[in-house]
């Protein structure tokens, strides 16, 4: 038989009618007796759902060091407090230590200043942003709850408004009235809590007192239950309590006995990825295990009115409970009522039917289809327990019980062994509760037989902390292994080979309460919070073994396609299988992940798989007429099968025409723009002269470079004295209209270019005021062709003069060092020594021509980078002039 390993998750439940001290006293009026029964202790219920698997460690040190591996280094950058941090009881930060250990493989925490707070509650947050050197983020977030310990204390001090009544003074008792005697000698007052003594109920049983009526020999008392805190001037308790075979009591027909050897377990590991790949690895070593528990033993216990019956054995390891009870009357500063359950369970369920061997098929069908079927729900109590406290009434007490139900026909063996711990309970302080829920374990199961069933079995345990029949704590621990299955087995007649086939589902589910009796919360004062927990599924796994459907053939459903380019048409796979459990040929879809596949010709469709359908699509603009779609079975007995599916473009001619139009109108239409826009227009106006540059004519875009000066007169000109601008960027052509779409210099100005083939006007379409010197505008009418500058700006007889006089200049006063006239190279030199910028600043030279009197010009562009309103650019900085004779540089844009 195939055995399924699962792992194992367990819920901590309270029940409340596990054990009698969840009800005070009963709702039966019983107005004449000695013996008061029990009225219900009031409760307010809230269902809620609690995540699994958050580790919980119980009583560690204030300096303590934590220490979580993974196993492969990590990224120093991403070991931060943002990422790594922790929380304290009211959910502020604490300033703990973040470190990393030297292989850069441990993050160790470590605690604050001082060390942490004694009997407070922390968790440790692990975000998923943490990293490796690899690049690589750690699989999951994680999370570690701790709580610190303090000085062990058992110091208990009763009420002392309690008043003990014994059994011989009560005259009757009912759910909300007592009469008592007034031989007691007290006067019995509104807000009085009496202990009622009983043969039956020798410790006591507590009750409230909301109103009185004093009688001649009597007292009429109206009662209600009390809050358990009420109960006490001091309850000072911090200590574990073990449940042993000493303080445990089989039920009647229920076998027991105790556990002496068990290999402890040295240390738990908290991991989120199987195998070697382990993270957040804890080195926390488990102190508590036990070599002593109780083991229980079941035989043959019958599943409700069914015939299937139940054995095997649950061991208990020792089960314990944490109280951290720090509180005075009505004051309560901490509960901590936490339970730690260890158990596993080997249990075996069997039903029984006629059965027979060497069936054939058809014979085997016929046994499961004419087999009854069976029900059954059960619930068995195991035993009882009672943990005394050092003062008389206060215990910790409970029940364990194994419950479970059954569905089936035909004839089943299901086996099931698991293991789990747990821990589960409530933290209250500081006005916050804390819920614990912690959980880990493994399961193992197996079906055998002929038939079909559904399983759900196993223990639970209660842990109730009672005074006087009062709760003031309680917590449940229970599982339940569900499993469904089918199972078949028997001889095949087609070919006689013995034949085994079986599909199983098993799961763990849990779910119950937390019970906390605290005073004082508002309008629940007085009243129970009881938590129910509701049923969650905290592990599923599905397996199969053997072929239970033998499939004959597959079909492609329609066998060819025929679509339009952009067209999509559905495709299933028929498949035509044997169904051996039904002995029955039938038909359905085919699961496309069964399926792989391929086009011999590609770029003329595509397929996506949607379960029992190929969604298959022809592209936009298909490469091909035609292609064959390949598909090639991947599972089940016809593995390696192939199909093929013909798919035919019908319009793809109609495209390739449609395709070649456009691109003679393309071509066409590159060849009229480059004629009409040419490339180079020129604005020859004296004082503001600009020129445009047309590239990249492609389609109906271009780029261009518009480059505009201005001087203010001819001595500016003369002196080289002149303001410049850009505008550079793509334009889009709609007739003779260019629209300027982009621009280089990352700014908000946008022309647009008219063309009227002789010239060009250009407008401003968006402010461009901003992208040039002083008096620098773009506007106005462009001529065609690159038209030569006049030199105007000299006066009658002035070049030869001019000349001589600079000549006698750089005679007069001579560049110290040189030779000759500065380089363009030893010009943008001068300019980067007169700007004196920081050698790292992102600058960038320009050369860009002489001025009208021999001097350099010099652009200077600072780099910017991207923002939200603009693409990365380079923005002009500064307009320099230099003079290749004496050096002189001078700022054009200067005041």
């Amino acid at each position: 038989m195939k055995k399924v390993l699962v792992s194992f998750l367990v819920l901590v439940i309270l029940s409340l009618g596990g054990f009698a001290g969840y009800k005070v006293i009963s709702k039966r009026d019983v107005q004449t007796t000695t013996e008061p029964t029990n009225v219900e202790q009031e409760k307010e219920v809230e269902t809620i759902k609690l995540k699994n698997d958050i580790e919980t460690e119980l009583n560690t040190t204030t300096d303590k060091v934590w220490e979580f591996s993974f196993y492969k280094p990590l990224a120093t950058s991403t070991v931060t407090s943002d990422n790594v941090y922790v929380l304290d009881q009211d959910g502020n930060k604490v300033n703990a230590g973040i470190q990393l250990s030297g292989d850069q493989k441990t993050i160790l925490v470590s605690p604050p200043s001082g060390g942490y707070k004694g009997g407070s509650y922390y968790e440790i947050h692990f975000k998923n942003q943490i990293g490796y050197t690899t690049g690589e983020k750690v699989e999951k977030p994680h999370q570690l709850n701790f709580s610190t310990d303090r000085q062990e204390a058992e110091e208990v001090k009763l009420n002392p408004r309690l008043k003990i009544i014994d059994n011989k003074n009560i005259i009757s008792a009912s759910s909300t009235r007592v009469e008592i005697s007034k031989d007691i000698n007290e006067i019995v007052k509104v807000g009085d809590i009496l202990v009622l003594k009983t043969s039956k109920n020798p410790q006591g049983q507590a009750v409230k007192v909301t109103s009185t009526d004093s009688g001649v020999n009597k007292y009429t008392v109206a009662v209600e239950a009390p809050n358990f805190f009420e109960l006490f001037d001091t309850l000072n308790i911090n200590k574990t309590y073990s449940l042993t075979e000493s303080n445990f009591k089989p039920a009647p027909g229920v076998k027991s006995q105790a556990i002496t050897s068990l290999d402890p377990k040295t240390q738990i590991s908290a991991s989120n990825s199987p195998g070697e790949k382990y993270e957040y690895k804890s080195k926390t070593f488990d102190m508590d295990v036990e070599r002593n528990g109780i083991e229980i033993e079941v035989e043959d216990l019958k599943l409700g009115k069914s015939k299937a019956k139940l054995s095997g054995d649950v061991n208990l390891y020792t089960p314990k409970v944490d109280v951290d009870i720090d509180a005075k009357l009505l004051g309560v500063k901490k509960v901590e009522f936490v339970t730690t359950a260890k158990t596993d369970a080997h249990l075996l369920v069997t039903s029984s039917s006629k059965g027979a061997e060497k069936l054939t098929t058809k014979e085997l069908v016929q046994e499961i289809q004419s087999s009854n079927k069976g029900k059954g729900s059960f619930e068995k109590k195991l035993g009882s327990f009672s943990i005394p406290l050092p003062t008389p009434g206060l215990f910790i007490e409970g029940d364990v019980v194994l419950q479970g139900q059954i569905d089936y026909k035909g004839q089943i063996k299901y086996e099931v062994t698991f293991k789990q711990t747990t821990k589960k309970g409530v933290i209250y302080k500081n006005k916050k509760i804390n819920k614990i829920n912690s959980n880990t374990g493994k399961l193992e199961s197996e079906f055998t037989g002929i038939g079909t069933a559904g399983f759900a079995v196993g223990p639970k345990m209660s842990f109730s902390l009672t005074a006087f029949k009062i709760v003031g704590a309680g917590v449940d621990t229970a599982v339940k292994a569900k499993a469904d299955g089918k199972v078949v087995s028997g001889i095949m007649s087609k070919n006689d080979l013995k034949f085994l086939c079986g599909s199983a589902e098993a799961k763990l589910v849990g779910n119950g309460n937390l019970i906390l009796g605290i005073d004082g919360l508002g309008k629940k004062r007085k009243k129970l919070v009881d938590w129910k927990i509701a049923e969650a599924t905290f592990l599923k796994k599905s397996f199969e073994f053997g072929e239970c459907e033998k499939t004959i053939s597959v079909k492609a459903n329609p066998f060819k396609l025929q679509m339009k380019a952009g067209e999509s048409q559905s495709l299933k796979i028929d498949e035509e299988y044997f169904d051996v459990k039904n002995f029955e040929i039938k038909n359905r879809s085919f699961n496309t992940k069964g399926i792989k596949l391929n086009f011999n010709q590609s770029g003329v469709a595509t397929a996506n798989k949607n379960k029992t359908t190929l969604s298959v699509s022809a592209k936009e603009q298909p490469k091909a007429k035609s292609t064959t779609m390949n598909l090639t079975v991947t599972r089940g007995n016809l593995k390696g099968d192939k199909l093929s599916v013909p798919i035919l473009i019908t319009n793809y001619d109609e495209i390739q025409k449609r395709k070649e139009k456009e691109k003679k109108e393309k071509e066409a239409q590159e060849t009229g723009n480059k004629e009409l826009w040419g490339s180079t227009w020129t604005r020859d106006i004296n004082t503001d002269r600009a020129g445009i540059d047309i590239t990249q004519l492609e389609g109906n875009t271009f780029r261009f470079k518009l480059n505009a000066t201005h001087v203010q007169d001819a001595e500016a000109a003369r002196n080289g004295i002149v303001s410049a601008g850009d505008v550079a960027g793509t334009a889009k052509v709609e007739g003779n209209v260019a629209t300027q779409i982009t621009n280089d210099l990352g700014s908000e100005c946008r022309i647009k270019m008219t063309n009227y083939n002789s010239y060009i006007q250009v407008e401003e379409i968006a402010d461009c005021s901003l992208e040039g010197g002083i008096g620098v505008y773009y506007e106005g009418k462009y001529k065609k062709g690159n038209i030569p500058e006049e030199n105007w700006w000299q006066e009658e007889g002035q070049d030869q003069a001019t000349e001589d006089s600079e000549e006698s200049a750089t005679e007069e006063t001579p560049i110290e060092g040189a030779q000759s006239l500065l380089t363009h190279e030893e010009a943008i030199q001068r300019v980067k020594e007169f700007v004196q910028l920081p050698a790292d600043s992102d600058m960038t030279y320009v050369y860009d021509g002489d001025t009208a009197t021999g001097k350099y010009l010099i652009r200077v562009f600072q780099y910017q980078e991207a923002t939200a309103d603009s693409t990365e650019h380079e923005a002009p900085y500064g307009f320099f002039t230099v003079d290749p004779r004496t050096g002189e540089v001078m700022d054009v844009n200067a005041d």
